[in-house]
């Protein structure tokens, strides 16, 4: 789900959530640098550093807890909300 999809209290809901997993991420200086690269680097180191973070991140903007979106995670559904989310225009001017 694009962050532009997610309207009204659930908006101000949804971004308390991702606070703290984004700031995770983007802190990291490993994946500051792969972004500027290559966004799938980027997508790797995170996910190798970042794990519980990415998972939250995905749950949250799929309106699931971290447990129900584990339970349907596979190597088809990962990479699909991951590559949404990276090329949200919305994701992007807010954390830039």
């Amino acid at each position: 789900m694009k962050l532009s999809d997610i309207k009204g209290e659930n908006a101000i809901d949804v971004l308390a959530e991702l606070m703290n997993p984004i700031g995770e991420i983007f802190s990291d200086p490993d994946v500051k640098k792969s972004y500027e690269e290559n966004k799938i680097k980027a997508i790797k180191t995170a996910l190798k550093g970042h794990k519980k973070a990415v998972i939250h991140m995905m749950a949250v903007l799929n309106m699931k807890t971290d447990e129900e979106y584990l339970e349907n995670l596979n190597m088809a559904t990962l990479p699909k909300d991951i590559f949404d989310l990276l090329n949200d225009p919305e994701l992007e001017s807010l954390f830039t």
